[in-house]
């Protein structure tokens, strides 16, 4: 079994486990959602963090771009960043819509 190919098994047990149903583009699929902070470059010195949620998906379910609707938990987002990890799997930092 190649890396990549363990890593994308690996991550499919973590969607199993860990996944809560969601939307995005108006697609059903599992996702892990997440509200952990995240660092902010503000061109300085001190280390700011926001709380961004985010949410990772497989990707190639659906086509993703900063338009497509996402809703997790009956609350609705939209994407600010796409961010796939070269092994099968895309991280979605969002914004409440």
């Amino acid at each position: 079994m190649h890396f990549t190919d363990a890593i994308a098994f690996a991550f499919d047990g973590q969607l199993t486990t860990f996944g809560e149903k969601v939307v995005v583009g108006g697609f059903e699929m599992l996702g892990i959602f997440d509200r952990g902070y995240l660092p902010v470059d503000v061109g300085g010195q001190v280390a700011m963090a926001s709380t961004a949620p985010t949410l990772t998906i497989k990707e190639g379910i659906v086509t993703l771009t900063t338009k497509t609707a996402v809703s997790v938990r009956g609350e609705g987002y939209s994407i600010i960043e796409i961010q796939p990890d070269g092994a099968g799997a895309v991280r979605l930092v969002l914004r409440e819509a």
